[in-house]
């Protein structure tokens, strides 16, 4: 079982700041948007340079290394407050209630834009609810931070380590960049990222690449230099679509769905992904 802490939201995040992202979502077309969305860091660190890990974990030589995390279920579980958040929305607007298995159906690892667009399509509802849906899911979700998101310790603590050991750390998710800022701020975080990829700035989210070739982009380091630790099918897809290697955390069941990974584990260590470090250097020939 894996330790778990709650979340809290920022104090300083107004409400204005935690819906803008919905409102420019909901001004996009399709699943998400390509724009100008970029974490700023709050003295985000620096991309660096890595190190070559010998057999023995020992650090060898200089190379560019990024380790990329997913978010949600590698270092925050935030499902039950994304249900709770879009019920609620629904509610208010008067549009029925929510049960799971509709959330499962239609909202379940898929970007707020097109699923509730989805949603409402299914349901004759017209599309012109939908910026007023989104922004008001995006309060909501503000409102229920504090009480059902809570921290994976296992995923923080490997970043950390990735980190202490000279590594470029980021995160590529498909959450609202308000959503990323407020779990990298409570998880105290914000000093070791050095690169945020959202579901606002990009046009086609997992299990398409673009979101891992933006970070390595941004970066300024070749895909096959980076590696993502995902939790989900379509998280490793885009990983392996992206040229990257991928560490897979099995907390949900998935099996063979994670097969393409190339370690699959059922707790995050800094033991684990060192290890997918050193075949990494050694497959290369760095």
């Amino acid at each position: 079982m894996n330790e778990i802490e709650h979340v809290a939201a920022p104090e300083s995040c107004s409400r204005a700041c935690r819906c803008s992202c919905a409102r420019r979502h909901a001004r996009g077309r399709g699943g998400c948007r390509r724009g100008a969305l970029r974490w700023d860091g709050h003295a985000a660190a620096r991309p660096g340079r890595g190190r070559r890990w010998d057999r023995s974990g020992a650090q060898d030589m200089t190379i560019g290394r990024a380790v990329l995390f997913d978010l949600d279920g590698v270092l925050i579980d935030s499902e039950p407050a994304h249900f709770a958040a879009t019920r609620a929305a629904l509610e208010d607007l008067g549009l029925g209630t929510l049960d799971e298995a509709d959330y499962a159906r239609w909202m379940l690892g898929r970007p707020d834009h097109s699923a509730l667009a989805d949603y409402l399509a299914a349901r004759g509802l017209s599309p012109d609810l939908l910026p007023a849906l989104l922004e008001r899911k995006a309060a909501r979700y503000a409102e229920r931070f504090a009480v059902d998101v809570r921290l994976l310790a296992d995923g923080v603590e490997t970043l950390r380590a990735a980190h202490a050991a000279g590594l470029t750390v980021g995160i590529v998710s498909g959450a609202l960049a308000a959503e990323i800022a407020w779990a990298i701020e409570r998880l105290g975080i914000a000093g070791l990222v050095a690169v945020v990829v959202s579901g606002d700035e990009v046009a086609c989210g997992k299990p398409d690449p673009e979101p891992y070739l933006l970070a390595a982009r941004r970066l300024g380091l070749e895909p096959g230099a980076c590696v993502a630790v995902e939790d989900a099918p379509a998280g490793v897809t885009a990983a392996r679509a992206a040229g990257m290697r991928c560490l897979a955390v099995d907390r949900q069941g998935w099996g063979e769905r994670l097969a393409a990974a190339d370690l699959v584990v059922t707790r995050l260590s800094w033991k684990q992904l060192s290890r997918l470090l050193r075949e990494c250097c050694d497959r290369s020939g760095e």
